[in-house]
C-alpha cells in the first residue's frame, strides 16, 4: 500500500479531486504546508489566469472598508507565528493587508467582515502571499460566501443549524442548551463559523487540519457540522454548568478547546454531515446538473447560489424549519440519492 506522501503526490499529479477529498477528511490530512500549497488550490479550482483576475484591481474599495482592514490587520499575528521580530511582524502585516485589499478590489460584490483577516492571516502563513490571494478569493466566493454578503440572513441559518444537529443527536444536551439560551442560535460560536476557527485555534497544525476539511467539503455549512461535533464532544463539561449560569456558559462555549483531537472531530463531523445534510445533496444536485464545476466562475457561482437559496427558502415556507416532519421526509428522500449524486 502506498504511503500517505505517495498517495498525496499521486492525487496531485492526476488532479484526482475525489482522492484529495478523501485524504483531506481522514487521518492527518495533507500533512504539511508544501502539500497544502498544491492541494488547496486544486480542490478550490483556483483560476490560473492571473491576467484575467487582475482586471478587478482597478476597482477601489470604500474608505470605511480600508480603515477597517487596516485596524484588523494591525492586531493580527498575536498567537502565531511564534518568536518573530517586530520587523518581521510588520512585514507580515503589510503582506496581509495586500492579500485582503487585492481580493476586495477584484470582487467589489464582497462585503468585508471582521474575521476575514483571521482567515487570510492563516493562509498567508501557510501558503505565502501569491497563493494566499488565490485561495482566499475562492474561499470567500465559495464556502464562506454567506459571511461576506450584505445580508447575514443566510449565514445566520448556519447558527440555527448547529442547534438542529445537536437536537437530533442528543436531546438532553439540546434541552439544556436551550434552557441556557445558547440555542436556537449558537451566537457563542459565531467566530468559529466566520473564520473557520482561525480566530479561536492557536495551534497552526490543528488549524491546518480544519482547513483541509473545510476546503475539501466546499459546502457553506460544513463548519456548522464541525461546530456541532465540538459541542457534542463537550457534553459532560457543559452539563456541569447550572442552566442559569448564562454568562459563564456562553463564555466557556465560545472558547475552542485547544487540546481537542481535531482528527476525531473531523471524523464525527463527516458522520453528522452524511446523516443529516439534505442541503449538501441539494448543492451537489445543482453542481452536477446545472453547472459542471469545471465551468464555474464567480458569476455562475452567484447565480447557482441564488437558485439554491430560493429553493431552500421555498422549502422552509412550505414545510417549516428542518425539524418539520415533511422536511425530514425530504431529507430521507435525499439520502436515497447518494449513489447518484454522492
Amino acid at each position: 500500500m502506498d504511503s500517505r506522501d505517495e498517495q498525496i503526490r499521486k492525487a496531485i499529479s492526476e488532479a484526482d479531486l475525489n482522492m484529495l477529498k478523501q485524504l483531506a477528511t481522514t487521518g492527518p490530512g495533507f500533512i504539511n504546508s508544501e502539500f497544502r500549497s498544491e492541494c488547496w488550490p486544486l480542490l478550490l479550482q483556483c483560476a490560473i489566469d492571473d491576467e484575467k483576475l487582475a482586471k478587478g484591481r482597478a476597482e477601489e474599495i470604500s474608505l470605511k472598508d480600508r480603515q477597517q482592514v487596516e485596524a484588523d490587520v494591525n492586531r493580527s499575528f498575536v498567537h502565531f507565528p511564534k518568536g518573530i521580530s517586530s520587523k518581521e511582524k510588520l512585514e507580515k502585516i503589510k503582506q496581509l493587508q495586500e492579500v485582503i485589499i487585492t481580493v476586495l478590489k477584484r470582487h467589489p460584490e464582497i462585503s468585508y467582515y471582521q474575521g476575514f483577516h483571521d482567515v487570510c492571516s492563516f493562509l498567508l502563513l501557510s501558503l505565502g502571499e501569491e497563493t494566499a490571494i488565490k485561495v482566499a478569493e475562492q474561499i470567500v466566493l465559495g464556502p464562506l460566501r454567506d459571511a461576506a454578503r450584505e445580508s447575514l440572513v443566510p449565514f445566520m441559518q448556519n447558527l440555527t443549524l448547529i442547534g438542529e444537529i445537536v437536537r437530533k443527536e442528543d436531546t438532553q444536551l439540546y434541552d439544556f442548551l436551550v434552557a441556557s439560551e445558547v440555542f436556537p442560535e449558537a451566537i457563542s460560536c459565531i467566530s468559529w463559523l466566520m473564520t473557520w476557527c482561525s480566530h479561536n485555534v492557536y495551534d497552526l497544525d490543528k488549524l491546518a487540519r480544519i482547513f483541509d476539511y473545510m476546503i475539501a467539503s466546499s459546502a457553506s455549512n460544513t463548519c456548522a457540522y464541525f461546530t456541532a461535533a465540538v459541542i457534542l464532544s463537550r457534553k459532560n463539561e457543559l452539563l456541569a454548568f447550572n442552566d442559569d449560569d448564562y454568562c459563564l456558559l456562553h463564555g466557556h462555549l465560545s472558547k475552542f478547546p485547544q487540546d481537542a483531537n481535531i482528527d476525531s472531530l473531523i471524523e464525527k463531523s463527516v458522520s453528522l454531515q452524511s446523516r443529516h445534510s439534505s442541503e449538501n445533496r441539494l448543492d451537489k444536485l445543482f453542481s452536477l446538473l446545472l453547472f459542471p464545476k469545471q465551468f464555474w466562475s464567480s458569476q455562475i457561482e452567484e447565480l447557482r447560489d441564488k437558485v439554491s437559496d430560493a429553493l431552500k427558502a421555498l422549502g422552509w415556507f412550505l414545510f417549516g424549519p428542518p425539524s418539520g416532519d415533511v422536511f425530514l421526509a425530504l431529507d430521507h428522500w435525499w439520502s436515497k440519492t447518494d449513489k447518484i449524486f454522492g
